[in-house]
């Protein structure tokens, strides 16, 4: 009968195993490599490297610094103020927005100067337009809905 051999590899010790894959990494991973020394020679080449080099330096500096103006009060409006605005700004009609914008470019970059109207025909035309109408009651309503809003009723509610 046949007798089985026993085959025992022979361990690799883990420091020639690591230094085995470091000398094949370069050929597996060139491409990588390259990519992170142009990377790096890009952030040397606009000083960025040396601004995380400070930031790390400074490390707990900076975080406290950084913490403090995050938590202050005014922080916390602030943060409060742009949630509010983007919801508001969430709800407007983009293309009502787009309407707005397009009439007013012409307007404003406009290269000669625009001839002044007299008073009393500029007037005249305002308080006979439609769209200035239109225009004055969104601004009546929008100045309604600040002073409700602003009114002793609200005081503690908006102090919060």
């Amino acid at each position: 009968m046949a007798k089985a051999i026993e085959i025992r590899p022979r361990p690799t010790p883990p420091a020639e195993e690591m230094q085995r894959k470091l000398d094949a990494a370069p050929r597996e991973h060139a491409d990588a490599v390259l990519d992170a020394y142009r990377t790096l020679q890009t952030l040397h080449d606009t000083d960025s490297l040396s601004f995380v080099r400070g930031l790390l330096g400074a490390g707990d500096e900076v975080l406290s610094q950084v913490v403090s103006v995050a938590t202050s009060p005014q922080s916390t409006r602030a943060i409060r103020n742009l949630l509010v605005l983007t919801d508001l700004l969430g709800t407007v009609n983009p293309d009502a927005l787009h309407r707005v914008a397009s009439a007013l470019q012409p307007m404003l970059t406009s290269p000669q100067p625009v001839p002044a109207p007299s008073l009393l025909s500029t007037l005249w035309r305002l308080a006979t337009s439609k769209d200035v109408h239109r225009a004055l009651g969104v601004g009546v309503a929008v100045l309604a809905c600040v002073g409700a809003a602003m009114g002793p009723s609200n005081t503690r509610s908006a102090e919060r």
